[in-house]
């Protein structure tokens, strides 16, 4: 079998697997490990299976992200995040489109402050999306998706 045919057998597989309400994580580890097997042999996809958790888990780089959201979730409970958000609309929200200006100033603020998108993310979208239908009387669906891109980017946005 060659490698084409297993990558696309893993596709179909990983799809059906979903499909049956399978975990995703787990339908991703059942596949990746059996065509590992299927391009090596087994001894060595047991290994890997064996000793990838551990190293992945214990790796430094990803303590700090439940850190980064922690300290998102701490800066949104004490409502930091919205007065983030009223300073940004009472110096841009007298504009046309000040609203939307309020959102990307409230979401560079915060992501000035925190560093990390996701943080940054879970904050603007709870916060500005919910001011967002309070203020301009829209439905929830329709500030949600600009929300998020616009706090993703200013995440990752570089700070001169």
């Amino acid at each position: 079998m060659t490698v084409m045919e297993i990558g696309a057998y893993g596709v179909v597989a990983l799809f059906v697997l979903v499909a049956l309400y399978i975990p995703l994580a787990f339908a991703m580890i059942a596949v990746g490990i059996i065509a590992f097997a299927l391009q090596t042999s087994w001894q060595p996809a047991l290994t890997f299976l064996a000793t990838e958790p551990s190293q992945v888990l214990g790796s430094m780089d990803l303590t700090s992200v439940p850190l980064f959201l922690m300290m998102g979730a701490f800066v949104n409970v004490s409502g930091f995040s919205k007065d983030l958000y009223a300073a940004a609309a009472a110096l841009l929200g007298h504009r046309r489109g000040g609203m939307s200006y309020a959102t990307i100033g409230g979401s560079a603020a915060f992501g000035a402050i925190c560093g990390s998108s996701p943080a940054t993310t879970d904050s603007t979208t709870s916060t500005t999306c919910l001011r967002r239908t309070c203020i301009a009387k829209a439905p929830p669906s329709t500030g949600a998706p600009s929300c998020a891109s616009w706090s993703t980017g200013s995440a990752t946005a570089p700070r001169w």
